[in-house]
């Protein structure tokens, strides 16, 4: 409080001194101060993430969520042994103590993903990126549910076993607009076909290499 009162003093004794020598104001009598900026990091929720895949022969659907000890990546892209479509869910919540107030503005949005590895027949893998909101559980309709906003962009081979850096900034906004508490992505491969590997380590390493989405507001 003490603090809030010195530095209301200060600005009104500024304002006299300045207006003792020129009644007439111009630009240069005031002061432009740049919102305050935030960064908040936030890791994807392990428990919700996964990846669902369609049959090539049937059409029907399986669903794996959930990352362990034995499931630490998820898979976007046709599969190169069986021709099925994978395409991955990942779940980055907005609440908590290093979340993005439901009224920040929206700066800038990177989601940081570890290529664990690619396959494809070029040298690169044309992806999308879509924001949507599925209930929390993935289900088969989630493979087609309804894109809010979209990205796209490529992947290139040479990424395998790195880490590679997408701005998402529009997804990122789209979902605060609409007040979503969590950021929910589907990435899927185009045409040409590919199949990537994207790392979701559980453990010490998660902080590492697991997706991260690094958000920029004020």
């Amino acid at each position: 409080m003490k603090r809030m009162v010195l530095a209301a003093l200060m600005i009104c004794v500024s304002l006299i001194f300045a207006g003792c020598g020129d009644d007439d104001w111009d630009d240069d009598d005031y002061y432009y101060y740049p919102p305050r900026s935030y960064v908040s990091q936030i890791l994807s929720d392990p428990a919700f993430d996964g990846n669902i895949s369609k049959d090539v022969t049937t059409g029907s659907y399986s669903t794996v969520q959930g990352m362990t000890p034995t499931v630490q990546s998820v898979y976007a892209g046709t599969s190169p042994s069986t021709g099925d479509e994978f395409r991955a869910f990942l779940s980055f919540p907005l609440t908590g103590a290093n979340g993005v107030p439901g009224n920040a503005y929206i700066v800038a949005a990177d989601l940081s993903l570890f290529i664990n590895s690619i396959q494809t027949t070029s040298g690169s893998i044309p992806v999308r990126i879509d924001l949507v909101s599925t209930q929390p559980a993935l289900v088969g309709s989630d493979f087609d549910s309804t894109v809010l906003a979209s990205i796209s962009t490529t992947i290139l081979q040479s990424s395998s076993g790195q880490l590679v850096n997408i701005d998402v900034t529009p997804l990122m906004a789209q979902a605060q607009y609409m007040r979503l508490p969590t950021v929910q992505i589907r990435v899927l491969v185009t045409y040409p076909p590919g199949f990537v590997e994207i790392n979701d380590i559980t453990g010490a390493d998660r902080g590492q290499y697991a997706p991260l989405l690094t958000v920029s507001y004020s």
